[in-house]
């Protein structure tokens, strides 16, 4: 067996510092990329939910009219994507016509829009698009549907969102509770509502993956009493508050 001095092997320790330190360069400037998701030049957004997200004609406000114009301040392109149209009227916003599709209804479990959202891309796998709002989970908690089903409910349509692109960014709300005397009556269940706005931020470390970043979106405590038209719904400052949360979230596609 050869025996190496000391001076042998200073080289050696030299060498096997070196090429650590250039593969720990290399590992982090990977790793801080890898990290980043794809920035996006043409937002194909599929709103997806219940009544929050549809909006109503005359009594409350989607936040989608809202979100648009903040989009379209910052030059971005926009398609919203989805089957359903909001029949409100809007005004045009630098001299264009709000896009009106999106796939929101009224009274939506979570297991009813993954029932749709099958349809969807059966029908129209063009209209899933790259971005996905997430706005669901009320109706399942005032009918009294267990949380751990809604939950499982809510991964399958992330699931099939991400089989459909793999690529898409999936936004996710912690739901906002209704006024204060919705809260209090009996047809929220707090303890219910806390589990299932506290696993939402489980369900987006999860259903993460390497192409397709989910992310949480927190309502749960943006809203005050005077932001809603009813007990739930949102009034156009309740909607002006969700879409500049969605916004600020979306900064990490610009």
């Amino acid at each position: 067996m050869k025996i190496l001095s000391k001076k042998n092997l200073r080289p050696i320790f030299v060498r096997r510092y070196v090429i650590l330190l250039i593969a720990s360069f290399i590992f982090l400037s990977c790793s801080n990329e890898d990290d980043l998701p794809e920035k996006i030049e043409f937002f194909q957004i599929l709103s997806i939910g219940d009544s929050r997200v549809e909006g109503h004609e005359t009594d409350f406000v989607s936040y989608r009219y809202e979100l648009w114009k903040l989009l379209k301040s910052e030059d971005k392109d926009v398609d919203f994507l989805g089957t359903r149209i909001d029949e409100r009227i809007y005004p045009n916003f630098q001299d264009t016509p709000f896009d009106t599709n999106h796939e929101g209804k009224g009274g939506d479990k979570t297991n009813e829009v993954l029932g749709r959202l099958d349809s969807l891309i059966v029908n129209n796998p063009d209209m899933i698009g790259n971005v996905a709002l997430l706005g669901i989970g009320g109706n399942d908690l005032v009918q009294g549907v267990p949380v751990d089903n809604s939950l499982r409910y809510l991964n399958l349509i992330i699931d099939k969102l991400q089989e459909t692109n793999a690529s898409m960014t999936i936004f996710i709300e912690k739901i906002a509770p209704g006024t204060t005397s919705f809260q209090e009556s009996s047809d929220l269940d707090q303890a219910r509502y806390i589990a299932f706005n506290n696993a939402i931020s489980d369900i987006a470390i999860n259903k993460t993956t390497l192409l397709s970043r989910v992310v949480v979106v927190d309502m749960s405590a943006i809203l005050t009493d005077e932001d809603y038209a009813d007990n739930v719904h949102y009034n156009q400052l309740g909607a002006q508050k969700v879409a500049n949360q969605y916004f600020d979230a979306m900064q990490i596609l610009f």
